[in-house]
């Protein structure tokens, strides 16, 4: 079994990202890719084991539009965030 957490190059691409840390940018991938490469390498992926937080913490501009100004975030989105649960059939 897999369990996995993390950030996609939406977030890790984020001004706040690239002001406080130094990342490998060209090593991050999108949400996309992640779920192309967890079955590439033997994992089932059940669409119920995947899921997209969108927290404050990873939008643009700390969600303030969101939290101060009560402006809904968009429905179409560049995720910043995937976790999964993966199964590796037994061989």
């Amino acid at each position: 079994m897999l369990l996995f957490a993390e950030s996609t190059r939406r977030y890790i691409h984020s001004w706040m990202i690239r002001l406080l840390f130094r990342h490998p940018m060209e090593v991050q991938k999108t949400a996309e890719e992640y779920l192309a490469l967890v079955p590439s390498a033997g994992f089932r992926v059940a669409p119920q084991s995947i899921s997209y937080p969108y927290l404050w913490w990873s939008r643009e501009g700390l969600g303030l539009m969101e939290r101060v100004l009560r402006i809904k975030p968009a429905a179409e989105r560049e995720e910043t965030l995937i976790n999964l649960v993966a199964v590796k059939p037994a061989l």
